[in-house]
């Protein structure tokens, strides 16, 4: 019984932490002037300068997305997008991609290694780009079945949906440097 009133009490003085699942037909996104997003909870509350937040941002894009407030505080969990009207549906993608910019990479144009760092030189669906990746035992992921991921120094994440899909050179420079493709 003492549990109880314990764990009501500290419901009732932290009532921002508790977890809840929120109906995406009661729930309308917009983006305001200067670029932040408003979600409104029919009869609940508005949370402006929300933020919305994968719980698994590399597996599943649009299942399980945490709706925060400005200060980073849970204000509910979707289990998925449907249900959100289309213009609803459209920025909270909009937030996410803004939120977890992934660019794929279409081809490794150079890779070399210099104080064991390495320097990647690549072009990606968003242009081309360079970065750097220390540690690539940890940095470099192969995820089944041919799926890589790339952190950067600057916790970037880059993403190269299928590495047998690329040119036979970007394979050649990835499998020397990288050594992460399998034989």
């Amino acid at each position: 019984m003492e549990e109880a009133k314990e764990e009501k009490k500290q419901e009732e003085a932290a009532p921002e932490e508790v977890f809840r699942y929120l109906d995406p037909a009661r729930l309308t996104v917009t983006r305001l002037p200067g670029g932040a997003w408003r979600a409104a909870i029919v009869e609940d509350r508005t949370v402006l300068h929300a933020r919305f937040v994968r719980s698994f941002p590399v597996s599943c894009h649009d299942l399980l997305i945490e709706v925060r407030d400005g200060a980073g505080k849970h204000v509910g969990m979707m289990k998925d997008l449907e249900g959100l009207d289309a213009e609803s549906r459209r920025q909270v993608r909009a937030a996410l991609e803004g939120h977890y910019f992934a660019p794929a990479i279409l081809e490794v144009r150079a890779l070399r290694e210099v104080f064991e760092t390495q320097i990647w030189e690549v072009r990606t669906d968003r242009g081309e780009m360079e970065f750097s990746v220390t540690d690539p035992n940890h940095n470099v992921r192969l995820l089944p079945p041919r799926r890589l991921l790339i952190t950067d120094t600057d916790q970037n994440l880059y993403e190269i949906p299928d590495w047998k899909a690329l040119d036979a050179a970007s394979r050649l420079r990835i499998k020397d440097i990288a050594q992460v493709i399998p034989e």
